[in-house]
């Protein structure tokens, strides 16, 4: 999207296909540098991912254009999308994960959340690993097991919580749903 001048917003409507997505969100994980070139100045980087603010909406930090947390022990800097769509990037790990929603798929039932989890709960387990092993209960957070159980209260019926089980991150549940992980 522009402005009446012609120049591109840059923040929002940027369409970006998840490939170009993690392109982006690689050049700022190798500090603005893409095959062998500096194309943002690091600088610029460092000062992207240094918090600015905390959202009164969410808690998550927020710099220049990215939000920050914290995860299983690692700073995450995430650009966040219209209806689901993410950049993540855990440079600790050097981790890099895209994730893309249908962006007019109704958001109620925690979906945000269930993304932020996945990336906690599965895709960071197996990046401190390394070995390409499955992920087994042992590895979800004991803040999850406890939010969890606290969501579903005692008799189990909260239909407004979303969970990804293993199988729909190895077997997407239709063919545009796709799962793009970079590491190292």
């Amino acid at each position: 999207t522009t402005d009446p001048q012609g120049v591109y917003f840059g923040g929002s409507e940027m369409q970006l296909r998840p490939r170009e997505l993690l392109a982006f969100a690689e050049l700022y994980r190798n500090g603005g540098r893409h095959e062998g070139r500096q194309i943002v100045p690091e600088e610029w980087i460092r000062d992207s991912w240094t918090q600015r603010t905390t959202s009164r909406f969410n808690g998550h930090g927020y710099g220049l254009g990215w939000w920050i947390r914290e995860r299983r022990g690692y700073d995450v800097y995430f650009a966040w999308g219209y209806g689901g769509q993410y950049a993540f990037i855990v440079p600790e790990l050097e981790l890099t994960v895209v994730m893309t929603s249908d962006a007019v798929s109704p958001r109620e039932g925690g979906h945000n959340r269930a993304l932020h989890d996945l990336l906690t709960d599965i895709l960071i387990p197996a990046a401190e690993r390394g070995d390409g092993s499955p992920v087994s209960a042992s590895d979800v957070s004991e803040e999850r097991r406890e939010r969890d159980h606290h969501d579903r209260g005692p008799d189990r019926e909260h239909p407004e919580v979303v969970r990804l089980p293993a199988l729909q991150i190895a077997e997407p549940a239709t063919p545009t749903q796709e799962l793009h992980v970079q590491h190292g």
